[in-house]
């Protein structure tokens, strides 16, 4: 195997956690966004807000976050990926579900596990459809 083939080979695996790690930051700025906006001053201490019912749009940001994680994992890898496309998504995305499954039991977000799971199997199921010549 030439040297450039190696690297190519692994390309994936930091491409998705890159991908991972700027979609956690675009969740925790929209997160601090959406605190800084509409949370009354008074209200706040840090980054908590202790309105009534201010829980229920941290949990839909973080559910959004997870949808948007789990996607770009799946499509990254696969563009990283020099062959078997069809082969790193499901591994990506086998890999994903493991971490959604074991953060949203330790957070007890679970609701937000399941849709980072079903957005990484659509992104799965979008790169069948465009990578194994079936359309």
């Amino acid at each position: 195997m030439k040297k450039g083939a190696a690297f190519r080979r692994y390309l994936p695996v930091p491409a998705a956690v890159l991908a991972w790690v700027l979609a956690a930051c675009f969740t925790l700025l929209l997160d601090e966004w959406h605190l800084l906006t509409f949370c009354p001053s008074d209200m706040r201490d840090g980054s908590v807000c202790y309105e009534e019912g201010w829980e229920i749009w941290s949990a839909w940001i973080v559910a959004l976050g997870a949808i948007v994680s789990a996607f770009m994992v799946v499509c990254v890898a696969v563009l990283a990926a020099a062959t078997a496309k069809i082969k790193v998504a499901h591994r990506a995305f086998l890999v994903g579900t493991v971490a959604a499954s074991v953060l949203g039991f330790f957070t007890e977000y679970y609701l937000q596990a399941l849709l980072a799971i079903a957005s990484g199997a659509f992104a799965c199921w979008v790169v069948h459809r465009i990578f194994s010549g079936k359309h």
